[in-house]
């Protein structure tokens, strides 16, 4: 139930706030877009499945992910942009990075959500991270 939630947040309009911007700034410089999304497994997640089960359950999780990026992709296509789908498992700030040089990217285009609290605190270094260790322009904006 709760990544069924989350896919739909991810394509949630608020949600693909920096995706358009991305896609106007795409258009204008004729680039590429890498739509990088990044699993992170909670404790809860990893203690609710045995080992057996774990590879099943990270496929489904996986193809269910892959299934909502395709649909933004779809969403896009009439701006003739090519939009590359990257999923990954693991820190966020660190595969934004790791990808960004990769692939020699010109600019990272990020959201942030409007939190509070200490979800604020995670979320915010997540995107702090980025912005300090970037080795490109770091474009945040809140979604």
């Amino acid at each position: 139930m709760q990544l069924k939630n989350y896919c739909a947040r991810l394509i949630s309009p608020s949600a693909r706030t920096p995706l358009d911007h991305a896609v106007t700034l795409a258009q204008s410089l004729r680039a590429e877009i890498y739509l990088l999304h990044v699993s992170q497994r909670s404790a809860g997640h990893t203690i609710a499945f045995d080992s057996s089960s774990a590879n099943t359950e990270q496929d489904t999780v996986f193809a269910r992910y892959l299934a909502a990026l395709d649909e933004i992709v779809l969403r896009y296509a009439e701006h003739e942009v090519v939009i590359n789908i990257i999923l990954a498992e693991g820190r966020a700030w660190q595969w934004i990075i790791n990808k960004t040089k990769e692939i020699d990217a010109d600019m990272v285009v990020i959201g942030r959500n409007g939190r509070a609290g200490l979800s604020k605190l995670f979320v915010d270094s997540a995107v702090l991270r980025v912005v300090k260790y970037s080795p490109v322009p770091v474009l945040t904006m809140r979604m």
